[in-house]
């Protein structure tokens, strides 16, 4: 089994959600009292590369996240949106394995019509265990890239969005 293909299984989009629930996300991007509303998960790049219906999805995607356009039709006034990007494992002979985790927030604040404050990023967080090496150490090597994708979410919103400067995108 490929790293591609343990890192779908062992963080994909379902894994995401319940590890961004466990930290928090909500508390974390100061958004307390928001309901959660999860959305059905990206294509892959594969899919859209196969799908020329895919690809559109994707491209029209793209164009609201540059945009002031929410990406639901929720019209309520107190919005935010945050989307997972890509998750990128590296490894390098000189510095050890990371796992990278990018993420773009959009705050559109408590009132209807306002323009979103626009957060992109990603941050990285070092891998001992992952992959595993032996069929023994699969259960603590999960266990290592799905803590390494919370504390990647909440490094994110310390650094690209409290610390981080908002675009807001032109009328």
């Amino acid at each position: 089994m490929t790293v591609k293909d343990r890192m779908r299984g062992d963080l994909g989009p379902e894994v995401q959600i319940e590890e961004l629930r466990k930290a928090d996300v909500a508390g974390v991007l100061g958004l307390s009292g928001y309901r959660i509303v999860v959305e059905p998960p990206l294509p892959t790049i594969e899919d859209a590369k196969a799908d020329p219906a895919v690809k559109k999805t994707v491209k029209e995607m793209a164009a609201k996240l540059k945009g002031k356009v929410r990406l639901s039709d929720a019209t309520v006034p107190c919005y935010a949106e945050l989307v997972g990007g890509g998750i990128m494992y590296h490894k390098a002979m000189m510095y050890g394995s990371n796992l990278f985790a990018g993420w773009i927030f959009r705050d559109f604040g408590k009132t209807a019509g306002t323009l979103p404050k626009f957060f992109s990023g990603a941050v990285k967080n070092p891998l001992e265990k992952f992959p595993a090496k032996t069929p023994e150490d699969t259960e603590v090597a999960t266990a290592e890239l799905r803590d390494a994708y919370a504390k990647d979410f909440v490094e994110y919103v310390e650094k690209k969005v409290r610390g981080g400067v908002a675009r807001t995108p032109a009328r």
